[in-house]
């Protein structure tokens, strides 16, 4: 079967639809169609674990960007810093000015070279200025629509870029933004070049953290919850303990009152006294 290479059909929703005719539900995983879609080197790596016990400690890595002098796919294990393998791609720092985790389109720039290869390190672009011009500054959005028309996941690019400058967290979970893939052509065909998919990172990465914050939030009213009902129990367990002891000594006392030791002192004063009385009324 064979459909046409069009950016970014190679996406995992995208290439569910184009096979299938199935859209993967919002919020949901293919695994809710009864599918699964795995990367070749995914399932070398399960392969490798089932089969053979091997860990994944090392995965390929594309060097590609014209301020290579050797560019090509390398395997670097976890944990290797991405200057050395610039060093043995044949880095030119004069000819490039920025580097890219990913691609040119769903990457991300990086602030140094001494990062280390992670298991989601597939490429590192290193552009040319001429190659990967530095985009112009940001102009204000003149509602177009071509975002719209672009997103290949029938969003809507420009709504989710207000609400994201917004953080209207209720309008951006309304508007599906967790559906976004970060593939970058909104911002691609964006005449007045703003950076749409760095907002929808950023709104992401803030409603994240707002659930995650909600969750200890919950977790800690819940303890302090418990927390109160077991001291509650425990007083009401202290007083009933209590008043058993008074019951009980009160009904002790009202049993044998005479084998009360108190209680017969105070008799035999009582006695002493109203016989002194009597003596002294007879004299």
């Amino acid at each position: 079967m064979t459909f046409p290479t069009k950016y970014p059909s190679g996406g995992e929703k995208q290439l569910i639809e184009i096979l299938t005719g199935k859209q993967v539900p919002t919020g949901g995983l293919p695994a809710d169609l009864g599918i699964v879609c795995q990367n070749p080197g995914t399932a070398v790596a399960a392969r490798d674990a089932v089969c053979f016990g091997k860990p994944l400690t090392d995965r390929i890595v594309t060097l590609t960007g014209r301020a290579l002098a050797r560019p090509g796919n390398y395997r670097a294990r976890l944990g290797t810093p991405i200057e050395h393998l610039l060093t043995v791609a044949g880095f030119d720092p004069s000819q490039n000015r920025r580097l890219i985790h990913g691609g040119p389109m769903m990457g991300f720039a990086l602030e140094s070279s001494a990062v280390p290869i992670i298991k989601t390190t597939n490429c590192i672009l290193v552009p040319t200025e001429q190659e990967l011009p530095t985009p112009p500054d940001a102009q204000a959005c003149i509602r177009c629509g071509l975002c719209a028309e672009a997103c290949p996941a029938s969003l809507l690019p420009q709504q989710l870029y207000w609400y994201a400058r917004a953080k209207d967290q209720e309008q951006l979970e309304r508007h599906h933004l967790a559906d976004c893939i970060e593939c970058g052509a909104c911002s691609w065909v964006c005449p007045s070049h703003i950076p749409l998919v760095q907002y929808y990172r950023a709104a992401k990465g803030m409603i994240k953290e707002s659930k995650t914050e909600k969750i200890r939030s919950d977790r800690s009213r819940d303890r302090f919850e418990a927390r109160q009902e077991r001291l509650e129990r425990e007083t009401l367990a202290r007083e009933e303990q209590r008043a058993a002891r008074r019951a009980a000594a009160e009904q002790k006392a009202a049993a044998g009152g005479a084998d009360d030791p108190v209680a017969a002192a105070i008799a035999r004063a009582k006695a002493k006294k109203d016989s002194a009385g009597d003596e002294s009324a007879n004299s």
